[in-house]
């Protein structure tokens, strides 16, 4: 199974349960980190899936020096608006257990046929709202780089001085 097959099932259940938007491969923290699959509520709750496929992806994740997840683990108050209020792993059947992720973390499996089974729902990490509208704005202008551009707004820039300027 390949992440992009997660990423479609989790994507559409994110749908089902009203969420709108629903956007992957999101840049969203501090640049080097990207969100998998990302989804928001009509209340501006935002859940994050991470998508794992391999057993040696999700371990790799524990050995980091610098994660994202020590925010998560952190919770603090300052920090809210970088960390989404649900986080959930998604991965093939089978491939993660409940008892090896964090405790806030829920638990998504993808069957080989593309249906999802909760294995663990995620706890909320903060109950602060997202303003909607900047969000719809930004989640518009990412997806309108990348169908224009086929990248972010930055690359598409910096790649095109390179070709000017070498």
């Amino acid at each position: 199974m390949k992440t992009k097959d997660v990423q479609i099932a989790i994507g559409r259940l994110a749908l089902e349960n009203g969420h709108v938007p629903v956007i992957q491969n999101v840049k969203y923290l501090i640049a080097s980190w990207e969100l998998d699959v990302v989804s928001f509520t009509e209340r501006g709750f935002m859940y994050e899936y991470e998508v794992k496929v391999s057993r040696s992806d999700f371990l790799a994740d524990a050995k980091k020096k610098v994660r994202k997840f020590q925010l998560y683990e952190a919770r603090h108050s300052k920090n809210w608006l970088m960390i989404p209020n649900f986080f959930s792993y998604c991965c093939p059947e089978n491939l993660i257990q409940k008892d090896e992720i964090p405790e806030y973390a829920g638990l998504y499996w993808v069957t080989a046929e593309g249906r999802v089974i909760e294995k663990k729902r995620p706890k909320r990490l903060h109950g602060n709202v997202r303003d909607l509208l900047k969000t719809y704005r930004k989640c518009m202008r990412v997806r309108s780089e990348r169908d224009f551009f086929g990248c972010s707004m930055m690359t598409f820039k910096n790649r095109e001085l390179k070709k000017r300027y070498g």
